[in-house]
């Protein structure tokens, strides 16, 4: 056995999920509709696990976007 051989803290690290930043969700929203923010955070809500409140984040998105639609006409 070669005693040389380094050992890494990292070695058993799972790699991090890739998110969409705050100011990233922001922008969508901002630009495109509440609706397309809220679409950005399921994926982020997606990646970290939570599967359990993606439908209701994408519910209450879709609300907004027909309350929003609705009012205006």
């Amino acid at each position: 056995m070669d005693n040389n051989q380094e050992i890494s803290i990292f070695d058993g690290l799972k790699p991090l999920p890739v998110h969409y930043s705050e100011k990233a969700i922001y922008l969508f929203s901002a630009l495109f509709g509440t609706l397309f923010g809220a679409i950005l955070m399921a994926i982020n809500l997606k990646n970290s696990g939570q599967k359990k409140v993606i439908w209701q984040v994408l519910a209450v998105g879709l609300l907004y976007t027909i309350a929003l639609t609705r009012g205006l006409s």
